[in-house]
């Protein structure tokens, strides 16, 4: 994991990229949290201790992507034009391809848990979400849980577009529906790993 995080870091987290650095590390291991949670209110989802580590490591390459697209655009400070928005949403497809283009490792867990995260993590349950428009629990529930942490980790990041928001604030706004709907059930876990999210915000700042 350590090794995916170092590459990750020189290519979608390029100096002078959107992200801060952590990213990859936090999407790891929040995802990594919010899983050990649902697997306890929803045991038939069936995911071993195996499944999370697959899935949490998985989730470091949602964005991978985002390699392929204009960093103009996403170091863009102002507001994207409606193209531009178009072009980032393709970052979801660019990603599936890349990974459907590792023939050597197309049956592999990891691979096949992050094909469909790449493509899905920004779906939302109210089908308001992209590339797909998928409803509620058309949603692979690995990219619901990827999706929520995502949006948790970009709220409380600084960005080119914005600067970082406290625990507090971000998790306001989500519970408020500002950032797009989430599975009710994947929300209490959000809810139930908020001092545990915290704490990682905190670390990885003063580790910087």
């Amino acid at each position: 994991r350590s090794m995916i995080v170092e590459i990750l870091n020189s290519i979608v987290e390029a100096p002078g990229s959107e992200t801060d650095g952590n990213h990859a590390e936090h999407m790891m291991r929040f995802t990594e949290l919010l899983l050990e949670k649902l697997v306890k209110k929803i045991p038939r989802c069936g995911f071993t201790q195996r499944d999370i580590y697959a899935i949490s490591t998985a989730a470091a390459l949602h964005d991978i992507g985002k390699s392929q697209i204009d960093h103009a655009i996403l170091n863009k400070k102002g507001k994207l034009t409606t193209e531009e928005f178009e072009i980032i949403k393709t970052h979801t497809v660019l990603g599936e391809a890349i990974l459907n283009n590792i023939k050597a490792y197309a049956n592999e867990p990891l691979v096949e848990y992050a094909r469909v995260i790449c493509r899905s993590h920004h779906e939302r349950f109210d089908g308001k979400g992209y590339p797909d428009g998928l409803k509620g629990d058309d949603i692979p529930v690995v990219a619901q849980v990827v999706s929520i942490c995502d949006v948790y980790d970009a709220l409380v990041s600084k960005r080119a577009y914005k600067p970082a928001y406290t625990h507090e604030q971000a998790m306001q706004m989500i519970r408020d529906g500002q950032c797009g709907a989430f599975n009710p059930v994947v929300m209490q876990c959000l809810e139930e790993s908020a001092d545990q999210l915290k704490q990682i915000v905190g670390k990885t700042e003063h580790n910087e």
